[in-house]
């Protein structure tokens, strides 16, 4: 049987690491896979703005040791401006101050990178809402730190000590610990890398989801993140035009918009 359905039917709310490392991802609150909106692909993650996350049980992948080379990037579309919002990280400042977070201030919405509860990075911006932007950092080996906003170097510091490791659960989309600065948007391609810096410079921010390499300690496009081992089909020009996840079939048309589900 085969029926016609719109994008949202894609609304999933559970998700999978696409990395080697397979982390456990929880979705917590009303947090889901949705299609009516993307920057690329099929899907970004929607939060609500009330207690939506996604959280990763903690892991050594990520604390960001002393000359450890590390990145961390995804790309943000949120709702309004004026409010604190929590993008990712591990930190902790209710308990010594240790890990890491990356989060937009309001009502600047600059960028912020802190490292034990500091803040090392504040990037002057003033963000729009309603708009897609790629937001990432990273670290060399020799300490030297880099904040991006869609590929441009915004903002850099310098610290080869790296923040203290963390016990924390790693969360997208909500502070953890003190449980505040909730996202409310759109998150898509979150990856987590360890043991390089993947830019250094400028960059030209990815036009298509990744592809997990040895380096990738966390990966979410929450469209392949959705359907963990499903079978991918492409046109000629790379276009996805069906998804068979082992009892239904998703097709696509030429503009990537979901149109038919069938019973298999």
């Amino acid at each position: 049987a085969s029926h016609f359905v719109s994008p949202a039917a894609m609304d999933i709310t559970s998700f999978n690491d696409l990395s080697i490392f397979d982390h456990p991802v929880t979705a917590v609150g009303d947090t889901y896979s949705t299609g009516l909106q993307k920057k690329e692909g099929l899907a970004s993650a929607y939060f609500d703005g009330s207690g939506d996350r996604l959280e990763i049980p903690d892991s050594a992948d990520w604390d960001v040791g002393s000359n450890q080379a590390y990145s961390a990037e995804c790309f943000i579309n949120f709702a309004s401006t004026g409010v604190d919002y929590y993008i990712m990280g591990n930190e902790d400042v209710s308990n010594g101050s240790n890990g890491w977070g990356l989060w937009i201030e309001g009502p600047t919405n600059n960028i912020k990178l802190t490292w034990n509860g500091v803040v090392i990075v504040n990037v002057v911006h003033g963000m729009s809402a309603a708009t897609w932007y790629h937001v990432a950092w990273d670290m060399d080996v020799s300490g030297n730190i880099r904040v991006y906003v869609n590929g441009a170097v915004v903002g850099t510091a310098s610290n080869t000590a790296g923040p203290t490791g963390s016990t924390n659960t790693f969360r997208i989309g909500r502070q953890p610990v003190t449980n505040n600065r909730d996202f409310k948007g759109w998150i898509d391609d979150v990856r987590i890398s360890k043991g390089i810096a993947r830019w250094t410079s400028s960059f030209t921010p990815p036009t298509q989801s990744y592809a997990p390499d040895p380096y990738t300690k966390l990966l979410l496009d929450f469209e392949r993140s959705a359907v963990k081992g499903a079978e991918f089909n492409f046109d000629a020009e790379k276009n996805i035009r069906s998804i068979f996840d082992g009892s239904l079939q998703y097709l696509f048309n030429s503009s990537g918009d979901l149109t038919t589900i069938i019973d298999r």
